[in-house]
């Protein structure tokens, strides 16, 4: 429960979050409220049903569908994808189980390369 709440929250836009983290609007207790009562029925499904794991994967797909078509520099696309290859990569060749952590390390360094390289040009711009 908590890992969607997070998910849900962190969807959010920035100016958005600091509005919610210092009010004290209701909305909150009814999502609690809501997450709790969902938790509850679905202690009453039965285990034979299978498929609802799937949820919050679709939930992470729909967001990196929507986040893809808002998106105008595909850098961070590109990124995604050789930090994939990367990680399967190293999974089939290197290290059993290594796909999440190559994949970050590899996505991590990337973007990082990118932060430093523009705070680089910047001060060559203020020069």
């Amino acid at each position: 429960m908590v890992t969607f709440g997070e998910a849900n929250y962190n969807v959010l836009p920035c100016c958005l979050k600091i509005t919610l983290e210092r009010s004290t609007d209701p909305s909150h207790l009814w999502w609690v409220g809501a997450t709790l009562i969902g938790a509850l029925i679905g202690t009453l499904i039965p285990p034979e049903i299978t498929g609802f794991e799937f949820a919050l994967t679709a939930m992470f797909v729909t967001l990196a569908i929507d986040a893809v078509r808002h998106t105008v520099d595909n850098k961070l696309i590109t990124y995604a994808v050789i930090s994939s290859v990367f990680g399967v990569l190293m999974e089939y060749y290197v290290v059993n189980n290594a796909f999440l952590a190559a994949g970050l390390i590899c996505y991590l360094s990337l973007i990082s390369k990118d932060y430093i390289y523009s705070r680089e040009e910047a001060i060559i711009n203020d020069i």
